[in-house]
């Protein structure tokens, strides 16, 4: 009987938002709400198996035009449901906004944004759908989840050219995302003091720093060890002031590897991880990159960990943040790689092998939005039961109850 409320209470929250944003029907609503009804939990999935369960009342036809309006108004939902959670955060609330890209594996090349992208965990190129999702994270919690299909219209080149120009491609995106929820964020009065933003090294680039100093935002961006540190030339200034004959040096400077540029985790300070209670090495620095300009750099080192982390932040020397708080802020950026495995093997996000261009646009951007009214619901079940719902064991028992009491009811 609870399971079967907190179904009605999911059901109720989407019915309500898709009123609100848009002019969907009864029926279009009840059509969005049959594939997530089905999809969720289940091993397999189809627009047919979806009709199939719910007879002549919903076709496939009518699901997939349904998809369709949804993809072209999507945007109009997103901007609904930020506007809703806006208004359940407190005024002090910080909002992470977090950017992170994942492949969705798919089996043919006529589906629509599938392409042969690199996969870093098994050092290959695959057949698949490439987003670039936007995460936002309050209290340590997802959510929200916006996706974004990178169609890659790029020629064969080097192999070394394209993948510069594969991150270049999600670089942009985010950017464009990160514009467009910032600007929906100041309509909603939240100060632009109050939101993070976080990536990890693939999207510290400098038009992405450059885009989030010149937006007034935080950052806490991961960076590579292999940037370059900009420090005083103190051989040619030297040089220069007994030179009296020849062409006068105007440059002073050299640049010193990042990790060299720190020197041994060793001789770092460190303090207490509250959560695990482990040590932690730290530096920070105000340094001046190579590519990325001024900024002040917190490394981090934890025991066991082969390498340091490199988090680029705000070049603030008035109230920085401790190393705790950019610690702490940058473990949020967890949250978006738990949203992707949660998405694929839960929610079914790539289940679907529909070629149309709008049916591919609305169910990605559908799932991904009711898995954001489930976090959303998830989050303030813990802020006011104090009842932690984990997305393995709640999808379970939902695809149970769905065939228990929906599917064998007539319809």
């Amino acid at each position: 009987m609870k399971m079967k409320n907190q179904c009605q209470q999911l059901q109720e929250k989407l019915t309500i938002l898709l009123q609100k944003s848009s002019d969907f029907s009864q029926r279009e609503i009840f059509a969005l709400w049959t594939i997530f009804a089905t999809i969720l939990g289940s091993a397999s999935f189809s627009l047919t198996a979806v009709s199939r369960n719910f007879g002549r009342e919903i076709g496939r036809n009518f699901l997939t035009k349904v998809l369709k309006k949804y993809s072209g108004i999507q945007k109009v939902i997103v901007k609904e449901f930020l506007k809703t959670l806006c208004n359940d955060l407190t005024k002090k609330q910080k909002i992470y906004l977090i950017i992170d890209d994942t492949l969705l594996r798919k089996r043919g090349r006529c589906i629509f944004g599938s392409f042969l992208w690199y996969d870093h965990t098994i050092s290959r190129q695959i057949q698949s759908i490439c987003l670039v999702n936007l995460v936002i994270v309050v209290e340590g919690h997802l959510v929200m989840i916006l996706p974004w299909i990178l169609v890659n219209k790029l020629k064969k080149t080097k192999k070394k050219k394209k993948k510069k120009k594969e991150q270049d491609g999600k670089t942009k995106r985010a950017i464009k995302m990160l514009n467009q929820i910032v600007l929906w964020l100041d309509e909603f009065q939240v100060t632009r003091n109050r939101i993070v933003v976080e990536a990890d090294s693939w999207f510290s680039s400098k038009p992405m720093l450059d885009f989030v100093r010149q937006m007034g935002l935080i950052y806490r961006i991961d960076g590579k060890k292999n940037y370059s540190v900009q420090v005083p030339d103190k051989e040619a200034i030297k040089k220069a002031k007994t030179q009296k004959r020849g062409r006068k040096r105007r440059k002073f400077v050299k640049y010193t590897p990042l990790k060299e540029y720190l020197g041994a985790s060793d001789s770092w300070a460190f303090f207490t991880n509250k959560p695990t209670k482990e040590q932690i090495r730290y530096r920070s620095a105000i340094i001046s990159l190579k590519t990325g300009g001024r900024t002040k750099i917190y490394a981090f080192k934890r025991k066991g960990s082969k390498n340091p982390k490199f988090i680029l932040t705000n070049a603030k020397k008035n109230r920085p943040p401790t190393q705790e708080t950019v610690y702490r802020d940058y473990s949020y950026r967890w949250r978006v790689e738990e949203a992707h495995r949660d998405l694929k093997q839960q929610f079914g996000i790539q289940k679907a092998q529909n070629r149309q261009e709008k049916v591919v646009h609305g169910f990605i951007h559908f799932i991904s939005m009711m898995y954001s009214i489930w976090k959303l619901w998830a989050w303030k079940a813990k802020k006011i039961l104090n009842q932690t719902y984990s997305c393995p064991s709640w999808s379970e028992r939902f695809h149970k109850y769905q065939i228990k009491y929906v599917f064998d009811e007539p319809v």
